[in-house]
């Protein structure tokens, strides 16, 4: 490498300034470029284990959730169970006893449920009668109250309350407590509670849902009640006491997700935090923060000396370019000259590279100007294929927006075309379009594209919300300022407002089809298709929506020999009630196109001289329906010939899809097939037509067959009476769920639990 250096002369001098140039100029690049990839990394990775953390949370609350649900839903049943008011519950004490002992068994946390009538000296358990002195002799959550302590707290209680197991020592050993407590005023959400509800809950049972131990070492999961009253950890710790957690979670309120470092007792800890909408509890996950960002540190190591050896091997190559190429200006040099085609005498290397790059400043403003000057023709490429319904959003989004684009979820597009009465010798078509796209630049934004006759200016619209005045006053200013200007006298066509910019196609061939009536409406007017169409069509006119959605249909499954079949009956009927042309023309329009997007969509990666366009220019100039019907035979064709030369597609994904749907939604009780038409974003039609063709059975029947099912698990396995059976699968009516169950298993429910019951 030594030898590589030439020795210390002027050359070498000259040598080690450009070095030296150079190194500079390509590390100060080389750090910020690193420095940035290094940082955001840093920062998607922290962000990932940070998401892992919270999802490790989310597992544990909504397992521990779940449960607590299920106790709340015994609470609420107790409050609406006739059999545990106050007199009942001193009427039939036996009762009470029995209903209780039913109700515990409904969840496995609960070692016990025990209601207690305030002011009476009796608690009515799940095991039995009992007075407070037995009671707590038998309960260890409670060892830390004597009973008076104990019996105003249960009669004074206004709102759920959740005790933590209470540890004690055997021989100087810590003995676990086994309970945890959880008190319920009765009647909820009342000022003056007669009654109090009391849960014991397992807490080893409890901690079993947070696994039999943490996936790291020295990790813990702590949970602490909605008043931020520890409960529990996995460690025994008291977390709750430091003040590092309560300053963490001080702010955190229902439903709300947080995680940071905190420092206890010298060491840094990665904490994360949710908190339960359910029941308003902190699930809480610590562990040290060298643990638990160790992925981070090795990483963020690994990308230093990483870009060490970068800037190294960087610096060597820059050394051995340098040594082979000595003298950079030399190299100038010879650029200047390969530009300027000569040197004259007496020019310094300066004076030449300073001409060289003026010549190439000129160069490049020729370009710029040529640029500027193909723009135009660049907006009208992709106006006309927007019109075609061919552009894809990286084509649009290269036109200047100007608030066009604005809310394409709420915005309507139009099309209008301005037609000339008289033909001009030199139409000023550029100075229109300019006075056109500066008229719509406000409230209704557009651009224009001048037809290839010179006598039609085509107009692509845009508004928040379709306003025919708006529109009408606009057009009228443009006529008006077409005339004043350039002495241009026009009559204008307008299309239908569509919500979706590929039906901007559809609009334009009825605002072309709208001016052939000018000479009934009048050669300066403003023609609508709304009102043109209506006035020239019977109300219940004929259009193939029906076979639309089959050719959707068809296309999906790869189907030509269909496809063809369909196309031809649509123009065998068009000919047979010899509707008008301009009908005609929206129904083909709608027809090829459906075909024409659905195949490019499910092709993606055909390449652009592959896909199929609709010329909709020369559609819009056809003038007789026996043109039009061999124009579309000719599209219909070469569609065919290209799905038969793709492989098949199956719909059996789409269907999987549909049924794992059904199977999370179908036991609610506001599931529509609207609903889920709306998730996939497919038509009502088009929906059932592929669910039938992939299970042989329509939607609603096989969510019966679901709901029939899962009723049977439930009378199987549980004691839930019919009211909760039909809430639980999706029903409304009992009486219709009992009719359609005994339909399908030829037994009533109470019937079939009776045979078929295991609980």
């Amino acid at each position: 490498m030594i030898g590589l250096i030439p020795k210390l002369n002027k050359n070498s001098l000259f040598f080690i300034k450009y070095l030296g140039y150079y190194i500079v100029l390509l590390l100060i690049p080389l750090i910020l470029l690193g420095s940035l990839i290094f940082y955001v990394y840093l920062d998607v990775l922290q962000e990932e284990i940070e998401k892992n953390n919270f999802n490790l949370v989310e597992i544990h609350r909504n397992s521990i959730d779940n449960e607590f649900s299920q106790i709340y839903s015994i609470y609420y049943q107790l409050y609406t169970d006739s059999a545990f008011s106050k007199r009942q519950i001193h009427e039939n004490p036996i009762h009470v006893v029995e209903t209780l002992s039913n109700y515990d068994s409904m969840n496995e946390l609960t070692r016990s449920i025990s209601v207690y009538p305030r002011e009476s000296p009796i608690l009515y358990t799940s095991n039995g009668t009992q007075t407070f002195e037995s009671f707590l002799a038998q309960t260890d959550v409670f060892t830390d109250m004597d009973i008076d302590t104990f019996r105003d707290r249960i009669n004074s209680l206004a709102k759920p309350s959740i005790k933590p197991a209470v540890d004690t020592y055997s021989d100087g050993n810590p003995v676990r407590g086994k309970s945890v407590s959880l008190m319920l005023p009765l009647p909820p959400d009342s000022k003056s509670p007669d009654r109090t509800v009391l849960f014991l809950i397992d807490r080893m049972k409890l901690i079993s849902l947070f696994g039999s131990q943490a996936t790291e070492e020295d990790e813990d999961f702590i949970l602490l009640n909605s008043d931020k009253g520890f409960i529990f950890s996995l460690s025994g710790k008291r977390y709750d006491e430091y003040d590092g957690v309560k300053a963490f979670i001080s702010e955190m309120k229902p439903g709300e997700k947080l995680s940071g470092v905190i420092q206890l007792n010298r060491t840094r800890f990665f904490i994360s935090c949710a908190v339960s909408n359910t029941t308003g509890m902190y699930y809480i996950r610590i562990l040290p923060e060298e643990q638990a960002l160790r992925q981070l540190y090795d990483v963020r190591a690994i990308l230093f000396y990483t870009s060490l050896l970068a800037l190294v091997i960087g610096g060597i190559v820059i050394l051995l370019n340098l040594t082979r190429n000595l003298n950079p200006i030399a190299e100038l040099m010879r650029f200047s000259e390969r530009i300027l085609g000569h040197s004259k005498a007496g020019d310094t290397n300066r004076s030449s590279i300073k001409k060289a790059v003026g010549e190439v400043i000129k160069t490049y403003d020729k370009l710029e100007s040529q640029l500027n000057k193909n723009l135009p023709a660049v907006k009208e490429h992709i106006l006309g294929k927007i019109l075609h319904g061919s552009a894809d959003e990286s084509e649009i989004g290269t036109l200047p927006d100007k608030g066009f684009f604005r809310n394409r979820s709420s915005a309507v597009y139009f099309a209008s075309v301005v037609q000339l009465l008289k033909p001009v010798a030199n139409m000023p078509v550029t100075d229109a379009v300019r006075l056109i796209e500066d008229l719509f630049a406000d409230g209704i934004k557009g651009y224009c594209k001048p037809a290839a006759d010179t006598r039609k200016l085509i107009l692509l619209l845009s508004a928040e919300q379709w306003d025919r005045a708006a529109v009408e006053e606009k057009l009228t200013v443009l006529r008006s300022m077409l005339y004043t200007t350039f002495e241009l006298e026009t009559v204008t066509g307008v299309g239908n407002a569509y919500p979706q910019l590929s039906d901007a196609g559809k609009s334009f061939i009825e605002a072309n089809s709208a001016l052939d009536y000018r000479l009934v409406q009048g050669s300066d007017s403003i023609i609508f298709w709304s009102d043109v169409s209506t006035q020239s069509m019977a109300s219940n006119v004929w259009y193939p929506k029906a076979e639309l959605d089959k050719l959707e249909v068809y296309l999906l499954r790869w189907d030509s020999h269909k496809i063809e079949e369909t196309v031809d009956s649509i123009l065998k009927t068009v000919r047979e009630k010899k509707i008008s042309l301009s009908l005609a023309k929206c129904i083909s329009y709608d027809m090829i196109n459906t075909v024409i997007r659905g195949f490019n969509r499910i092709n993606p990666s055909l390449k652009t001289e592959d896909r199929i366009e609709l010329d909709i220019f020369s559609l819009t100039e056809i003038g007789t329906l026996d043109e039009l019907v061999d124009r579309i035979v000719s599209i219909s064709k070469k569609i065919n010939e290209m799905i038969l030369h793709n492989s098949q597609q199956s719909s059996a994904h789409l269907s999987n899809q549909f049924i794992e749907y059904l199977h999370r939604h179908c036991f609610s009780y506001d599931f529509t097939v609207e609903a889920m038409s709306e998730h996939f974003s497919l038509s009502h039609t088009f929906l059932r037509k592929v669910f039938k063709d992939a299970t042989n059975a329509n939607i609603l029947s096989y969510v019966n067959t679901l709901r029939i099912e899962k009723a049977k698990e439930l009378l199987k396995d549980t004691d839930m009476n019919l009211g909760e059976i039909v809430k639980q699968i999706g029903y409304v009516d009992p009486s219709s769920f009992v009719r359609k169950f005994k339909q399908e298993t030829g037994m009533t429910p109470g019937d079939y639990r009776k045979v078929n019951g295991n609980f």
